[in-house]
């Protein structure tokens, strides 16, 4: 991420350049301008990346793009940012929404009455994510879009995906880490909600979205372990960040938030937050699908009830466990709480009023107010010689 260049700064390196009307010859050869505009970024902008040179000048000079040239698709992007810039094309306030600006902006893009690059002209109608990323250099913020996060904020360990959403330097003071449940394809839980269009990244929390694609609850098939995969990403991205495991919050929902619990109990980490997750084995059995109980079964001796995992491990976080009155989801709840009362952990237990499994909480602000409610406690120790479970329930 590091060395390319955030559409900001795009914006920022294109008005400069306007402001140099002798660079750009528009009857000069592509790589004289080209040679020239590089000798010009080496003075103000030393830092930038190769072939910034050469988006600068399709953005501002279009109809210097080779006649028989091949275009890729951030070509297609540089020329459409320059139709945009052109006299007569639509201006929307400098606050407008994607969806606002698409709306004035497709007709103009569309339309070659008038003069449009062949090569723009062959890739017309744009497609919405080429589209995002011309409002992105235009605006200088970049609207949410799956293929954008995922080219440049996706990074893969043992073979598994994950995102991470980070924080400044000298002011995280959380990571939180967002499993995402059954779905048998990567998909990553919430993301979109977090999506910051500058990248600048301010605020105190980092975020990191795991993605278990095979569905084997975070724990792996029988014939393959990988609960070490999961423990080495989250470890690892705590040593990036520099924090500590006692600043960790897990969240998620049925598998995802399986994974959550298990994590924060093995890795001793200081919360986590679970809505309707299988804590156990006959969750599976009382799901009206079989999908479950297929990839449980399929785990063998990876998958652990929960209330065995509590007894198993010293520490126990903060835990925030919401389910519905689905027999699939009560499964296994009684066995958490009294394994929780013998190890003096702290759970916060909420049934709801939903008798099915399906589940769009926790929203956004409820998450915040769950965080802020968690982090409120101290992280428990527990031991044979602790005090009871405090046990709070609605």
């Amino acid at each position: 991420m590091s060395a390319r260049l955030l559409p900001a700064r795009w914006r920022e390196l294109r008005e400069s350049l306007a402001l140099e009307p002798d660079m750009i010859d528009p009857g000069g050869p592509l790589d004289g301008v080209i040679g020239k505009i590089e000798a010009w970024l080496a003075r103000v902008a030393p830092d930038v990346s190769a072939g910034t040179a050469r988006r600068l000048v399709l953005q501002l000079a279009g109809h210097l793009f080779p006649a028989q040239a091949r275009p890729n698709t951030a070509d297609i992007v540089d020329l459409a940012v320059h139709r945009c810039l052109q006299p007569g094309a639509p201006r929307p306030p400098a606050h407008a929404t994607y969806a606002d600006w698409k709306a004035v902006t497709d007709p103009w893009l569309a339309d070659t009455s008038s003069a449009v690059a062949p090569a723009l002209a062959g890739a017309l109608p744009l497609r919405d994510e080429v589209c995002k990323l011309v409002f992105a250099m235009l605006a200088g913020r970049m609207p949410f879009s799956r293929e954008y996060v995922l080219k440049h904020y996706e990074r893969t360990l043992h073979g598994k995906p994950f995102l991470l959403f980070p924080a400044p330097t000298g002011t995280v003071r959380r990571l939180v880490v967002l499993f995402s449940g059954f779905a048998g394809r990567k998909t990553f839980n919430r993301y979109s909600w977090y999506w910051d269009e500058s990248e600048a990244w301010q605020g105190d929390t980092a975020r990191l979205f795991l993605c278990d694609e095979s569905s084997h609850w975070y724990v792996g098939p029988a014939d393959r372990d990988e609960r070490g995969v999961w423990r080495d990403i989250i470890l690892s991205t705590l040593k990036s960040l520099g924090l500590q495991r006692s600043q960790v919050i897990t969240l998620g929902g049925s598998m995802g938030g399986y994974g959550a619990l298990r994590l924060a109990i093995e890795l001793g980490l200081r919360a986590a937050i679970a809505v309707n997750p299988q804590l156990d084995l006959r969750s599976a059995l009382r799901y009206k699908e079989d999908s479950w109980e297929r990839q449980i079964r399929a785990c063998g001796p990876n998958f652990q009830d929960i209330a065995d995992l509590i007894h198993r491990h010293e520490s126990c976080p903060v835990l925030y466990l919401e389910h519905s009155q689905s027999p699939c989801d009560s499964s296994g709840v009684t066995e958490v709480l009294q394994a929780l009362r013998e190890h003096g952990g702290l759970v916060i237990e909420h049934t709801t009023c939903d008798r099915h499994h399906q589940s769009d909480r926790p929203s956004r602000e409820q998450i915040e107010s769950l965080i802020r409610f968690v982090e409120s406690f101290p992280q428990a120790c527990a031991g044979p010689t602790t005090t009871p479970t405090d046990l709070a329930r609605s």
